[in-house]
């Protein structure tokens, strides 16, 4: 996974981390590919096939980093429409706690709390916000999708891509995948769950 860029996890039983899919897109390559018919002729095409990057897990001491863990992730499903990218951590991990998905969407005017790396080194930093707008479209940023973002007021900078969002009772209700000074934009609730549903 890109290194300047954040996940959350969402299950710790099977290892799943929810990011964004512009943070995995390092986690393909095309490779040839042969096929035979039943006359023994061989085609050969090109196929993208996913392959094995490294997620880290930091302990602090203050403002002391007194650990490091890399651990080995595979791609378990990407969307490049939504910005979504769900991967698993192939070990198990140690001390660790799943964020809850809420059920039900923010609405304009909710606080939220955005979670994510900041300037790449800032781990885990927590800022808050409110939703300015649930009813922002790809296509006001060229991305030619019919999908829409969750706008707030949360501060956000490079290394919070695929960080979470969350309401103030702690539900994941958005992945971090965009911002400006003073604005962020996040895949909202309702992409995340249609995302998810077919998870293996």
């Amino acid at each position: 996974m890109n290194n300047n860029c954040s996940a959350t996890l969402i299950d710790k039983d099977k290892g799943y981390l929810l990011t964004a899919n512009h943070c995995v897109a390092d986690q393909y390559q095309i490779v040839d590919q042969d096929t035979y018919d039943k006359d023994g002729k061989v085609t050969t095409t090109k196929v993208r096939i996913a392959i094995p990057g490294t997620v880290s897990q930091l302990v602090f001491n203050g403002p002391d980093e007194v650990s490091r863990t890399l651990y080995v992730v595979q791609v378990v499903k990407s969307d490049a429409a939504t910005d979504l990218a769900l991967v698993k951590v192939v070990s198990k991990l140690p001390n660790t706690q799943a964020a809850p998905i809420a059920s039900v969407p923010p609405v304009r005017g909710d606080k939220v709390f955005a979670v994510g790396n900041p300037l790449v080194f800032l781990y885990a930093s927590v800022s808050e916000g409110i939703v300015a707008s649930t009813q922002r479209n790809y296509r006001m940023i060229g991305i030619d999708s019919d999908n829409g973002f969750t706008q707030t007021t949360t501060s956000i900078s490079g290394g919070s891509s695929g960080g979470a969002l969350y309401n103030d009772r702690g539900e994941l209700i958005g992945v971090v995948v965009r911002g400006a000074p003073g604005i962020a934009l996040s895949v909202p609730l309702s992409d995340i769950l249609a995302f998810l549903k077919d998870a293996a």
